[in-house]
């Protein structure tokens, strides 16, 4: 069975298990949760993908299980709770929701120009901490905004940012980008999302 399939057969198990609210993100319990759940499914994972790692490509053992962790622990943690919070599927509802998360972004412009802002400044001033430029603009986004609208630019800054290490558009200080520079970035990036998460549970 490949690594992602058992991965998410195990996540969905798990979370079919939690309550409504806590699927939903709806209590500031509910990101541990959540995060419970893709630790678990990205252990999972990790396992089956270290051991083919090794059998196929001759990569050491515990590299090999330390990327496949971080890729899907990253993965999990930003991607997943924007389909947690996306609203309701039937259409008249989703426009409605929709309509409104857009009139909180129009009537409250400051935390996302200031989001913008410091994603900017990261990339400028550059160096291990850049990673971690974005995170009160983005606890602001999660007060001024909904559910949704946050975990989506939790989502959109998580994953520029690992474009911009591996791509080095993000100089983090280190001479190339080794596996270690992208695990620890990714590692990093997985427990900053958990703030503005929690803040916007609350």
């Amino acid at each position: 069975m490949p690594p992602t399939w058992s991965s998410a057969g195990l996540g969905y198990g798990l979370f079919t298990r939690l309550r409504e609210e806590d699927r939903r993100l709806r209590r500031p319990l509910s990101v541990l949760y959540m995060f419970a759940v893709a630790t678990a499914a990205g252990v999972c994972a990790s396992v089956v993908g270290a051991f083919a790692s090794v059998y196929f490509f001759g990569e050491p053992a515990w590299t090999a299980y330390l990327s496949w962790l971080t890729t899907d622990l990253v993965n999990y943690t930003v991607v997943v709770p924007v389909f947690q919070t996306m609203p309701s599927l039937v259409r008249r509802s989703r426009r409605a929701a929709f309509l409104k998360h857009g009139q909180a972004l129009a009537a409250h412009p400051l935390p996302l120009i200031l989001l913008a802002l410091s994603c900017g400044a990261a990339l400028i001033v550059g160096g291990p901490g850049a990673i971690a430029f974005p995170v009160p603009a983005l606890i602001w986004c999660a007060l001024s905004y909904g559910l949704f609208a946050t975990t989506t630019l939790t989502m959109i800054v998580s994953l520029l940012t690992q474009v911009a290490v591996a791509s080095g558009a993000l100089r983090l200080g280190v001479s190339g980008i080794a596996e270690a520079t992208l695990t620890s970035t990714r590692l990093g990036i997985t427990l900053l999302a958990l703030g503005p998460l929690t803040v916007a549970s609350i």
